[in-house]
């Protein structure tokens, strides 16, 4: 980045008014890198060829995001970000836990786009942290094995701490029983 820098500095050399003009202009990303925003949704498609692939442009005028359901654009935002952070844990020598942080994972999602996300976030292999209201939705076959933290009120209505349990892909979570050293007659952790 350091050589493309220098080098997009020499060549507007003399062309602006000012040396802040000039770095304002290089920095300018705009300048020298445009993209565009496609979607593509299985309602783009053609009746006649259900398979292809139909991506509509957004633009300042149209905004194909706008034909979409509150989950589906929660996922359009959410999916570059994963594929970021997949990307910088997949650099080479990376090496480390491949952590993300999900508040509301099931915000706005149907049970179908929620399956496919948890499928993805496993296929990544990611370590994951979720929040959720309940961990119902997190019960299905695509999330495997889990470790879920059950945040409860005590009764004196002061004071909050978390039950922890695991969830082996079938069936019901189990409370994982963890032993204190020290302690007389305390039962194996789990």
């Amino acid at each position: 980045m350091y050589d493309f820098f220098v080098a997009q500095l020499g060549a507007e050399n003399g062309k602006h008014e000012s040396w802040a003009k000039q770095v304002e202009h290089v920095f300018d990303y705009r300048a020298w890198h445009s993209w565009k925003i496609e979607l593509t949704h299985k309602r783009f498609s053609d009746p006649a060829t259900p398979d292809q692939e139909v991506f509509k442009t957004a633009t300042g005028r149209s905004n194909p995001l706008s034909t979409l359901s509150a989950g589906e654009k929660r996922l359009v935002t959410m999916l570059p970000l994963l594929a970021a952070a997949h990307a910088f844990y997949s650099t080479h020598g990376y090496q480390g836990p491949r952590m993300i942080f999900i508040d509301e994972l099931n915000a706005a999602l149907d049970a179908p786009n929620l399956r496919m996300l948890l499928q993805l976030l496993r296929q990544w292999d990611f370590d994951a942290v979720f929040t959720l209201p309940s961990m119902q939705p997190l019960l299905v076959p695509e999330i495997g094995r889990i470790g879920i933290h059950r945040i409860q009120q005590h009764p004196d209505g002061n004071t909050r701490f978390t039950v922890p349990s695991i969830w082996t892909g079938t069936g019901s979570p189990r409370t994982a029983l963890i032993r204190v050293p020290g302690q007389a007659g305390a039962p194996d952790a789990q």
